[in-house]
């Protein structure tokens, strides 16, 4: 979420300086603070319109009956924060039959603590599916 609001602050950042610039522009032949703050805007236009891409896109894992660990008389899957870096994810989990994904309701837990972050998805069987993380 970070991410985005950095995102979108540099766009608009970047939109307000290239609109200075425009407005503020002579017809000097010579490189000019003006000029200047025109290519920053654009710059930050840019950076921030590629922030806010590489933030919004969801992370999918896809996993198999060998990836679950067993847990007492659960099973889970542990997806740390480095692998899927979302911060206070949603996520959703599909069961995949006949080469098609449904939703499936399972235990979904964001874990944030000193010894580790991500995201764990708990039940009571074990399947084959994916998991989405936005």
């Amino acid at each position: 979420m970070i991410n985005r609001k950095v995102g979108l602050t540099l766009t608009l950042l970047g939109f307000l300086l290239a609109v200075i610039g425009v407005f503020l522009k002579n017809d000097s032949s010579e490189f000019t603070l003006i000029e200047f703050i025109q290519y920053c805007g654009i710059i930050f236009l840019f950076l921030g319109a590629l922030i806010t891409y590489v933030s919004s896109k969801s992370f999918n894992l896809f996993f198999t009956d060998e990836d679950w660990e067993e847990d007492n008389e659960s099973y889970s899957i542990f997806i740390p924060f480095k692998k899927h870096k979302k911060k206070s994810p949603g996520s959703i989990v599909y069961k995949q039959s006949d080469n098609r994904y449904t939703v499936v309701g399972v235990d979904i837990e964001n874990i944030d603590d000193n010894n580790r972050e991500g995201v764990l998805i708990s039940c009571n069987n074990k399947f084959v599916g994916k998991i989405t993380i936005k």
